[in-house]
Parts: C-alpha cells; structure tokens; sequence
C-alpha cells in the first residue's frame, strides 16, 4: 500500500512538476528509506527513472546499488540517466557492457547518449551491432530517428542515407 503511495508521489512530482523536482525527489526517497526497509524493486526503478529524468546521476547510480536483484527496467533506468546527462559517456558505455540483458529500450539509449555528445561514429559502430546481435529485432522508429537526425545534424548526408538504403 505504501508502495503505490510513493509511487503515485513520485510520479505527480516528475509530471506535474514542482519548483524544485530534484528536493521534492529526494524528499520522497527519504521518507521511503525511513518507512520502508525492503522497497520493491520497483519502486526503486520509479526512483531511478525520477533521478534520471532530473539528470541527477549520482543519486540514480546510489539508488540502483541499493537493489539486490536489479532487473532490465532498473538497469535501462540507470542508462537513461548516464545517456541524457551527456558528460557520463565512459559510465554509460561500462553501464551497457554490465547489463545482463538488452533490448531495444538498451541499445535506444546508448545510440541516443552517443548522439547527444555528437559522437557519429560511436553512433553507427553501435547501430551496427545492434542490427548485428539483435537481427535487425531491435531497430525501432526511434533508432532510425535519432540516426537520421544525427547524420543531418553533423551534415553527414551520405551516411543517413546510407543507413536508409541498409533497412
């Protein structure tokens, strides 16, 4: 019961936003610490997912080594938040090697966090394995997208298209 309270706390905070998101997060994390000594896994990854949102990786990284048996949701959680943060390219890139499993979600983020540093050939390297190991399974609109967008933006042309003429 009080799991789904936090929960709904922590959504309206991230929705609706308040003046301050990150206090009003930490707030609510620590009255969870205080009144619930076993949290759910996922309640931790509402947390995680909160923190990430905010861009605040230090306190998604300490939350998720608080979960004993981290699931894919939790790990892609933490990706999120090193992927958007764009100055924790090395953390981000370890956070992938480590994730027991992957899926589109995964490789969305490493191919985003790549893209927002700018980094076009770590972009298609990681779109290419991803095609590579997934079959292809794994390419979504948002893969295609953020490729596209990545090749204009750094007036790379030739490669987009490329990268159309191989899906």
């Amino acid at each position: 019961m009080a799991s789904n309270y936090y929960s709904a706390q922590i959504k309206q905070c991230l929705e609706f936003g308040t003046r301050n998101q990150s206090r009003h997060l930490k707030t609510i994390h620590g009255h969870i610490i205080k009144t619930l000594p076993y949290p759910e896994t996922i309640l931790h990854n509402r947390i995680i997912h909160g923190y990430a949102k905010l861009r605040n990786t230090t306190y998604a990284r300490r939350v998720f080594d608080e979960i004993t048996q981290p699931n894919l949701y939790s790990w892609n959680s933490l990706l999120m938040a090193y992927s958007q943060s764009g100055n924790h390219l090395s953390e981000m890139e370890r956070t992938f090697k480590k994730l027991p499993e992957r899926d589109g979600v995964s490789w969305n983020l490493l191919i985003s966090g790549y893209s927002l540093s700018g980094l076009v050939g770590e972009a298609v390297k990681a779109c290419n394995t991803m095609m590579r190991e997934g079959s292809g399974g794994f390419l979504t609109r948002v893969s295609v997208m953020t490729m596209l967008k990545l090749c204009s933006d750094n007036g790379r042309v030739g490669l987009g298209s490329k990268f159309m003429g191989r899906l």
